[in-house]
């Protein structure tokens, strides 16, 4: 009896083993119809082999989704996926959760940091506080909007006559004051042309100072009142004079070279301030500096341009032939 149970076994999973070989076997060929009937565009073979692909992939216990949703574009029969329901099971209901107490509301205190004047002289606009005030009271920005450049300087502190107060400058196409938050004043500029723009914070005044305008009574730039200069532009520049100390450079009788590029360096540095840059020396007086302290120095101030000034040496006879100015980068 047990012999006989062995054999039937034996047989049945030849058979069984047969038979998934053949449905191999016709999947296989069911892939090979479709691609080809892809190639020849013969829609009706394509019907065909999907058709294939679907009854042997599912003996096969292949995901045959794909090639349904084929046949179902080509206007053939599809059967959707089985849809797996969920039983809900309903929670007994909780007892309805109080709303946290609420703190107690807090009677908001006046503001420490007020703005007490806010000035105006021909190309600057003073503002006072009632309390020392440093870098991180003032928040500046610039931006273009079509046409127009735009200036804006959020200022730490309340200033009660923000709205009253109007400002105008010659020079400058508008300036609004406003105050932006309960504790922010803003102060912006709009104009046509870039304006170049500083300001001085000295103990408890800040002072925003536009250099590029022409002054009424003068014509010149007005200097620059005492105080911590911040440039808004954030451009650096270091510039350094040649030479100096021990080494004179270029000699002409008692003219060095060291001397003139100092005196040159310094104008330059003027110029480039009243332009809105923050400038730097190498060196300030006749004092000897290695090459490699000077780029150091250069790295230390973050410096977006570095520029090292020199007069050349040309034998008098060939002095009439030379002219202009060498730059190397």
């Amino acid at each position: 009896m047990k012999k006989l149970f062995l054999i039937f076994l034996f047989i049945a999973c030849q058979l069984l083993g047969a038979t998934q070989s053949e449905h191999q076997d016709r999947f296989t060929q069911a892939k090979k119809q479709y691609l080809q009937a892809i190639m020849t565009s013969d829609t009706k073979k394509e019907i065909e082999s999907l058709k294939d692909l679907i009854i042997y992939g599912e003996k096969l216990n292949e995901n045959t989704w794909k090639y349904k949703k084929e046949l179902n574009k080509l206007g053939g029969s599809i059967t959707e996926p089985k849809k797996v329901t969920t039983q809900t099971v309903l929670k007994p209901k909780q007892p309805p959760k109080q709303p946290p107490k609420q703190a107690p509301s807090i009677v908001q205190q006046p503001l420490q940091t007020t703005i007490k004047t806010v000035t105006q002289n021909e190309n600057s606009i003073s503002l006072e506080f009632n309390r020392r005030v440093n870098k991180s009271f003032i928040d500046y920005s610039k931006f273009k909007d079509g046409d127009d450049f735009y200036d804006q300087f959020d200022i730490k502190g309340y200033f009660k006559d923000a709205y009253p107060t109007k400002l105008a400058m010659n020079g400058v196409d508008r300036i609004i004051i406003t105050q932006h938050t309960n504790d922010t004043l803003r102060i912006r500029f709009k104009n046509r042309s870039n304006l170049k723009i500083i300001y001085i914070i000295n103990k408890s005044s800040i002072i925003i100072k536009v250099l590029n305008l022409k002054t009424q009574k003068t014509g010149q730039v007005p200097t620059i009142p005492d105080g911590d200069i911040f440039y808004p532009s954030r451009k650096t520049i270091v510039i350094d004079p040649g030479h100096g100390g021990k080494d004179p450079g270029a000699v002409n009788g008692k003219l060095y070279e060291k001397d003139v590029v100092l005196d040159v360096s310094k104008y330059l540095k003027e110029e480039l301030e009243k332009n809105g840059f923050k400038v730097y020396l190498t060196r300030s007086s006749d004092k000897y500096l290695k090459l490699s302290t000077r780029t150091q120095y250069a790295n230390r101030k973050n410096a977006d341009l570095f520029i090292s000034i020199h007069a050349n040496a040309v034998a008098k006879s060939n002095a009439h032939k030379v002219y202009g100015i060498e730059t190397y980068f």
